[in-house]
């Protein structure tokens, strides 16, 4: 288990012993650590406010090729073909593939340099949460954009979650829980229907059909299907189950 914090890196065995702690002494980039991946080879890869990259690998950190945005880096993914994909803060998208970056901004069509959350959906595409323009979506060499016009609004996305229907979810800062689903249509998803708060963090989607979301009070859960069927007008409302620090 990784865990970062302000400016050093623990890791803790699953077998128990002792937490090793990395630091800039050990190779890690200066700066507040942002965001962690481990891609398919075993690798982490650490991202930091100041715009550094770093990779663990045989027992160090050594720095990753450079050629990307200097922002900060909020979020690493890895696609079905090994590519590693980087959102920051200013300075939009950026893909390596065989050592050399390729850099995405609003000149190639993304919604926003400012990027929250990646997330690729099951046919492969890649979606990613912008600031103020909404979600973008990348495939067949071109980006199209889900906003206003779509039924977005003019929101600040924070979080992506991809399902195995091949819809992608989106959490925002105060505009609640959106869905675009495979044919371009969005659904949206409030408190007045049902949603704990209108904050979404983060979102995950566990075994049983259940979102979990984070926000402002804690966590909450709600049935998937339930979202589902508000969507296609069968229900108007949906329950939606909190907890917080009373709950442990």
């Amino acid at each position: 288990v990784w865990i970062a914090s302000s400016s050093a890196l623990s890791r803790m065995p699953r077998e128990g012993g002792p937490v090793r702690t990395f630091g800039e002494k050990d190779g890690l980039p200066p700066g507040i650590l942002l965001c962690l991946h481990e891609d398919r080879a075993g690798r982490i890869w650490v991202g930091t406010q100041s715009g550094g990259l770093a990779i663990f690998e045989d027992g160090a950190f050594r720095r990753a090729p450079t050629g990307f945005p200097v922002f900060p880096i909020l979020v690493i993914a890895e696609d079905a073909q090994g590519r590693v994909w980087i959102g920051t803060d200013g300075g939009g998208i950026a893909m390596l593939e065989a050592g050399v970056w390729r850099i995405f901004t609003t000149e190639e069509g993304l919604a926003s340099n400012s990027i929250h959350d990646l997330a690729f959906a099951r046919d492969g595409a890649l979606w990613a949460a912008t600031y103020t323009g909404g979600l973008s979506r990348y495939a067949d060499g071109h980006f199209t954009t889900h906003g206003a016009p779509q039924g977005l609004g003019r929101v600040q996305t924070l979080s992506l979650h991809a399902d195995a229907d091949g819809g992608m979810w989106a959490g925002t800062l105060g505009a609640g829980l959106f869905r675009v689903g495979t044919d371009g249509r969005v659904a949206s998803f409030t408190s007045g229907q049902g949603l704990c708060d209108d904050v979404v963090y983060a979102i995950l989607e566990d075994s049983a059909g259940f979102l979990w979301t984070s926000n402002n009070h804690g966590a909450s859960r709600v049935r998937k299907q339930d979202l589902l069927d508000v969507a296609a007008g069968k229900r108007p409302a949906f329950a939606c189950t909190p907890y917080g620090r009373s709950d442990g």
